[in-house]
């Protein structure tokens, strides 16, 4: 277990599925290979009516999906993602 997911787990942070995914995307006209895909889930924060929300992401490695996740949940938490 890497300390990514170690911290992760401490924040509620929870693994839904995590695949082999070979993919390759175009960002600023370079090619970017990944190849992880990863879903996650945060923990409820606040009222009882809230829906979980839920991460889909595609990094090099698992380490950095849990890395990925991490500062997702850090923007949540924070108010700057719905």
């Amino acid at each position: 277990m890497s300390p990514s997911e170690d911290k992760g787990l401490a924040l509620g942070l929870r693994l839904l599925s995590f695949d082999r995914a070979n993919r390759t995307t175009m960002i600023d006209g370079k090619p970017v290979k990944t190849k992880v895909y990863a879903r996650f889930e945060a923990p409820r924060m606040g009222g009882v009516n809230q829906t979980n929300a839920v991460l889909h992401s595609y990094s090099k490695s698992r380490a950095g999906a849990w890395r990925h996740a991490i500062r997702w949940l850090r923007q949540l938490q924070r108010g700057k993602l719905r």
